[in-house]
Parts: structure tokens; sequence; C-alpha cells
């Protein structure tokens, strides 16, 4: 019976250059997220107070997922091409 060799993968720390690129990422991802929510619950608020119905505040808040989870939708975006809308980059 031949014996199985399990080959460990070691991980690797980030570079230092790696480390301060994310740090500037997210410090400036940061203010933008903050303007983003202000503004979302400055809304939600106005709404409240001019009598809006919760089911409309419902949709309000479902409308806005998309931009809030732009994380996530960004790397699945700039991996696909058009050549109507050209590449994308964001």
């Amino acid at each position: 019976m031949e014996s199985l060799e399990v080959e460990s993968k070691i991980l690797t720390t980030p570079k230092r250059s790696q480390k301060r690129k994310l740090l500037l990422f997210f410090m400036l991802y940061l203010p933008q997220t903050m303007t983003t929510v202000f503004l979302v619950a400055t809304l939600r608020m106005i709404m409240i107070d001019d009598g809006i119905s919760n089911g409309l505040l419902a949709v309000y808040n479902l409308i806005s997922y998309p931009y809030t989870l732009r994380f996530l939708i960004a790397p699945i975006l700039d991996s696909k091409f058009s050549v109507k809308l050209g590449k994308r980059k964001s």
C-alpha cells in the first residue's frame, strides 16, 4: 500500500506595501460609507415624519441594498467585458 503525502500549505502574511494599500482603501471607503448611512437614515426620518406608509419604507430599504453591498458586486462587474460598454474599472 502506498503512503499518501499531504502537502501543507503555508499561509504567508501580507507584505508591508499590501497592508498600507489595504489600510488606505478602508480609510477612503469609510467616509463614503458614513455619508451614505447618514443620508439613508435622514431620508427615512423625513419620510416617517411625512406619513409615508411602512410598505413604502420597506421598498426604500430594499432599493438601498445594492448600493450598500457594492463592494461585493464590483468584482463581478469588473470581470465582465461588454463591447458596447467597454472595460469597467471601479
